[in-house]
């Protein structure tokens, strides 16, 4: 039986995450949830060897705002998506590296969202396509 999350913020502001490492979690609907919540920041952080996520390794919805940078998500396994940014959400990737990954879909976002990646290095991933909106529409 899989766990339900292993990180959740709801209604929170300006969180930073400096030097987080989340390894070898899962199974697990999603490893980190964010909801309502802005100024989130994962900062020199590394999500590595998380398996069997069912719904996404990030998912991030309802009018939050997140941003990664300097980080390492690497070697993450799971049938849904690497990433989820639903419901007015925003997200920033930078200056990171995603490699080694197996997900559906890299990054599932729906039309009232956005998604940025800034300087971000795919390596030897294996998604069904790169991005997808909520309805399931090709964009990329």
């Amino acid at each position: 039986m899989s766990a339900p999350n292993i990180f959740i913020t709801a209604s929170s502001d300006n969180i930073v995450f400096e030097n987080a490492t989340m390894i070898g979690g899962g199974p697990s609907r999603d490893i980190i949830q964010i909801q309502q919540s802005t100024n989130v920041v994962f900062r020199n952080s590394e999500f590595r060897n998380n398996e069997n996520m069912s719904w996404g390794l990030f998912n991030i919805f309802d009018f939050s705002d997140v941003k990664f940078e300097n980080s390492i998500i690497s070697g993450n396994t799971g049938t849904g998506n690497l990433l989820n940014v639903t419901n007015d959400a925003n997200a920033i990737i930078s200056n990171t590296i995603i490699s080694d990954n197996t997900f559906v879909y890299a990054i599932a976002f729906s039309t009232t969202s956005t998604v940025t990646l800034e300087n971000v290095e795919f390596e030897n991933n294996n998604f069904s396509a790169y991005e997808f909106t909520e309805l399931g529409d090709s964009v990329g």
